[in-house]
């Protein structure tokens, strides 16, 4: 653990919670897993165009409702869209602060142009030295081609970086780029995680 010199943090389902999870699956009728959901979702062409900033979020609203074939109008689910971020999960702030003193800290967020004006109102982005976020980057976990740009982007190796995620298939991605990942949901747990690796005190 002497060799990790940065702690990246994704931010929805890590730092802040999500409201979109239950939202989406209700739409879904709830006919699939969270798991096949998220997948489903990561691998979506209109998620990927959206997140990447390729397209607008408009085009991105009526894209998904035919992909996913829901059955409501691109503005009714851009509408709820809109409200997938809660609100920082407690002690979140505290965890970026704490981790920041003595680590290279990142969040690194697949997140698009109607989400992010939200999370700037968060007060979390200015507590971490980088932050790298798909649609601005161009790239969307858990592709390799994210990753390995974000860690250009911060001036670290894999090997000296560590990074949470709540879904698996992002923790798989950064895994195969080398970095240590790990699953975790909300910070309390994260905390609690990089506790029981020696990299912060409880």
């Amino acid at each position: 653990m002497a060799a990790i010199k940065a702690i990246l943090f994704d931010l929805g389902g890590v730092l802040v919670e999500l409201a979109g999870e239950q939202h989406m699956l209700s739409l879904l009728g709830q006919r699939m897993t969270r798991e096949e959901m998220w997948s489903m979702w990561l691998h979506s062409t209109a998620v990927r165009a959206h997140e990447t900033g390729r397209i607008t979020s408009a085009q991105f609203a009526e894209d998904l409702v035919a992909e996913f074939e829901i059955d409501i109008s691109a503005d009714e689910f851009l509408s709820g869209f809109k409200g997938w971020l809660k609100a920082p999960f407690p002690g979140a702030r505290a965890l970026l602060d704490d981790s920041s003193r003595h680590f290279i800290t990142g969040i690194l967020s697949n997140t698009s142009a109607v989400h992010w004006p939200i999370v700037e109102s968060m007060d979390l982005h200015h507590r971490v030295h980088h932050v790298v976020t798909s649609h601005e980057l161009g790239q969307i976990k858990p592709d390799r081609t994210y990753f390995e740009e974000a860690l250009k982007i911060i001036g670290i190796r894999p090997q000296e970086a560590i990074f949470f995620d709540d879904n698996q298939l992002n923790v798989d991605g950064a895994l195969g780029c080398g970095i240590q990942a790990h699953q975790v949901y909300g910070a309390a747990q994260t905390r609690r995680k990089l506790c029981e690796l020696g990299l912060l005190q409880a």
